[in-house]
């Protein structure tokens, strides 16, 4: 795949700095994932947080079947408590974003505690894709998915009365889903995953996906500006460079903390 950035344009002795993501891990389905630190529940956002800074998710993904959910993303749930957010691609082949949460201060389970957005379209197998979900609060009615730097068709489903609240787990995981029974795992590779306590608009996805998996997300200039008015930089609070084929320890790239340990995946040399 070929990136070239539009976005950006620069004098001849700018060249914007670029990572080495030489490698993907691949998810068998079955039991990988990738477990996120967050100790101080930094990434679990309550509904004023929420409302406050938003939230961005970023991943360079291809999937091998859809078996089920495709859990790409899941923040704060226990077991089959429904608290916390969630980012993945349902059985129906499509993206969606889940609010788990509180129903008027009740606590329960099913779709009377949960909020959604899916979208439209469906997605295929052996394909790279880059996707994007944005939540610029907890309302839904600012919440957008992008496929490739494309702002994508949706629809919204649940309870709009669900308020999010904190759990008492500090559980984020990449490809699974965080259930007691009948657990979620993603099939397929992942290349790159960012998170940004920030609210990307489509001019910066748009660039994100023209700079390429080799695209530095904590350099401004990644999203079309070297002068400071854009800096979503500033916002990223993790980030995964899947460049090392050594270990299965994962380092946050932002030095937040956010160690990434995967957990039965494989290295591979598949990338987009």
């Amino acid at each position: 795949m070929s990136h070239h950035n539009p976005f950006i344009s620069f004098g001849s002795s700018f060249i914007c700095p670029t990572i080495g993501n030489t490698n993907s891990l691949m998810f068998d389905g079955v039991s990988d994932y990738i477990t996120v630190t967050d100790s101080a529940k930094d990434l679990q956002r309550t509904e004023a947080e929420l409302d406050s800074t938003g939230l961005t998710y970023n991943v360079w993904v291809k999937f091998d079947a859809f078996a089920g959910s495709e859990p790409l993303l899941c923040i704060g749930r226990a077991n089959n408590k429904y608290y916390g957010l969630g980012f993945q691609i349902g059985n129906n082949q499509k993206c969606q974003i889940h609010k788990y949460g509180l129903n008027q201060g009740i606590a329960g389970q099913g779709s009377n505690n949960r909020r959604t957005m899916q979208m439209a379209n469906t997605i295929s197998t052996g394909v790279w894709y880059m996707l994007t979900f944005v939540m610029g609060s907890g309302s839904a009615d600012d919440w957008k998915i992008y496929v490739n730097g494309f702002s994508q068709t949706t629809s919204k489903s649940g309870n709009a009365n669900v308020t999010l609240t904190y759990n008492s787990t500090t559980n984020v995981w990449i490809g699974k889903q965080g259930r007691t029974s009948n657990e979620k795992y993603h099939a397929g590779n992942i290349a790159g995953a960012t998170v940004w306590l920030d609210t990307l608009n489509a001019g910066e996805i748009g660039a994100l996906y023209s700079s390429g998996i080799t695209g530095d997300p904590l350099q401004d200039c990644t999203y079309g500006a070297s002068d400071g008015t854009n800096t979503p930089a500033d916002t990223v609070k993790f980030h995964y460079e899947i460049n090392n084929n050594t270990t299965n320890t994962l380092p946050d790239r932002t030095l937040n903390g956010h160690t990434g340990f995967a957990s039965g995946t494989t290295w591979e040399t598949d990338t987009p």
